[in-house]
């Protein structure tokens, strides 16, 4: 009988050892279930990054353009006032 008590503690072991294995199984799909999770947020943050640089590069362009015509327009105001005051110094 020693043969079989000694078969059975090793199927016994085996059986513990196959059930640890499962648990580090698990555990290592749980890790991996949320790991995944923080890429794909950080994948989306990054793209989120990408749309606001590319908006804020937009806006951007939009206050340069503003400001061009800002400063035509000032211009052009400078020059009708200077037309105004030739005119008050002629009398017309």
């Amino acid at each position: 009988m020693g043969k079989m008590s000694e078969l059975e503690e090793r199927v016994l072991r085996l059986i513990g050892l196959i059930r640890k294995l499962g648990k580090d199984n698990q555990e290592l799909r749980d890790r991996n279930t949320a790991l995944q999770k923080k890429i794909d947020e950080g994948i989306k943050s990054l793209s989120q990054a990408g749309v606001k640089d590319q908006l804020i590069n937009q806006l951007k362009g939009e206050l340069e353009a503003l400001k061009e015509k800002q400063v035509v327009a000032r211009s052009r105001v400078n020059e009708m006032l200077e037309h105004l005051d030739r005119m008050n110094l002629r009398g017309e």
